[in-house]
């Protein structure tokens, strides 16, 4: 990370712009790379076979614009009002830097890309060496550069390729593999969101892929990447691009479109050995997800709504949303939460009332669940050490927890 630092520091003068939000409250400016810290993702990986790689990739390309609708949880970037998903502007930004491609054109080192993978899986590895000169030189004996198992280990190629960020990116294992890394997902609010944004993203890549069909002959990549970032912008409200059979591409609402297409994730899941019933479980989190609404990120922005309404409001609260985080646990606030659970309450009313700890947000937990997390929670708590977040004032010890 200190190379990467150091080579980043050649290409682009610091301090350097990062635009979360409107207006002035949203311009900030980041001396370091280290920014990607507020930008923290759920990582997946898909093993694919060679020959169905590239139908697969595009698959994956498609279904990421309505999986990142439903998984919005990060409205407030560094304490200003942003997209519903800021978190992807703000790693496209802190890796903003333009490679020179031996072509003479230039293409951002972060993003969802410029077209449909055609060709193999050759052709993805293939891209990203000719598009993009070396930003982490590595010169490696060529004894070296095979495996135990007899597959080359390319070395210098997966260094390279990991200083290229898309945010589905092609993976080649020491061992031999292919897979497919899904990066845009965000990691929370809880485990199990996490595990339903999982299971409907790579269920619907398998489904769209069955049989060897490949998205690219249905849909313009235009139309693709514009879900994408109207997806992370819009979330649930968004206004996405699906191919019609038949016909040409039409727009859905993307609530509406998650909702039509869980019965294709759930398939894919089944396809591959997924557990009907642990299908049904995880999926019936994005129904109600996508019939209600209720996102991490929707989550946040009602309570902070609802705080604002109990908080005098200092002249830049509207904007800067730490000072109302802070106050936060404090106040006697009464939150949505999602289906069987009517009230959140914040850990002031908590402690007064006898319980363990605050009930947990989520986007769709039962409320014997919820009340199971709040146990796990408090006794977590109890053994922690105090946590002092960056650019929040220290608080009480109970708010801390």
């Amino acid at each position: 990370y200190h190379a990467l630092e150091r080579a980043w520091a050649r290409r682009r003068p610091a301090p350097f712009p990062l635009c979360v939000g409107d207006g002035e409250q949203g311009l900030l400016w980041a001396e370091s790379v280290a920014v990607q810290g507020a930008a923290c993702s759920w990582q997946v990986h898909l093993t694919v076979a060679p020959d169905l790689f590239c139908p697969m990739y595009n698959a994956a390309q498609l279904a990421t614009g309505p999986a990142l609708a439903a998984a919005g949880n990060s409205p407030f970037p560094l304490g200003r009002r942003g997209w519903q998903e800021a978190r992807i502007a703000v790693y496209e930004q802190g890796f903003g830097e333009r490679g020179a491609s031996c072509r003479g054109t230039s293409r951002p080192r972060a993003g969802f890309g410029h077209t449909w993978l055609r060709g193999g899986p050759l052709a993805a590895f293939e891209e990203a060496v000719r598009g993009y000169d070396v930003l982490l030189p590595a010169a490696l004996p060529a004894e070296d550069d095979v495996s135990p198992d007899g597959c080359p280990s390319l070395e210098e190629l997966r260094l390279h390729v990991s200083t290229v960020w898309p945010w589905n990116r092609p993976v080649y294992d020491p061992l031999g593999h292919l897979r497919i890394e899904f990066r845009a997902l965000p990691s929370g609010p809880t485990p199990l969101d996490m595990a339903a944004n999982t299971a409907f993203l790579v269920g619907l890549t398998l489904s769209l892929a069955a049989e060897g069909r490949d998205v690219a002959g249905e849909l313009p990549f235009a139309h693709a990447k514009e879900n994408f970032y109207r997806a992370a912008r819009d979330g649930l409200r968004a206004s996405l691009w699906w191919p019609s059979p038949g016909s040409a591409p039409r727009r859905h609402e993307a609530g509406a479109l998650v909702e039509a297409l869980l019965p294709q994730a759930r398939e894919g899941l089944v396809t591959a050995g997924v557990d009907a019933a642990e299908a049904d479980a995880v999926l019936d989190l994005m129904h109600h997800r996508a019939t209600s609404g209720r996102t991490g990120a929707w989550w946040q922005q009602w309570t902070l709504e609802a705080l604002s309404r109990r908080e005098t409001r200092a002249p830049n609260a509207g904007q800067d949303t730490t000072g109302l985080t802070a106050t936060a646990p404090e106040r006697d606030v009464t939150l949505p939460a999602p289906e069987g659970a009517t009230a959140i309450r914040t850990a002031g009313q908590a402690g007064r009332t006898g319980d363990r700890g605050a009930r947990v947000a989520n986007s769709g937990l039962p409320d014997p669940l919820l009340e199971e997390l709040t146990v796990r929670y408090a006794r977590l708590a109890e053994g922690a050490r105090p946590v002092h977040t960056w650019n929040l004032p220290t608080l009480p010890r109970r708010s801390q927890r």
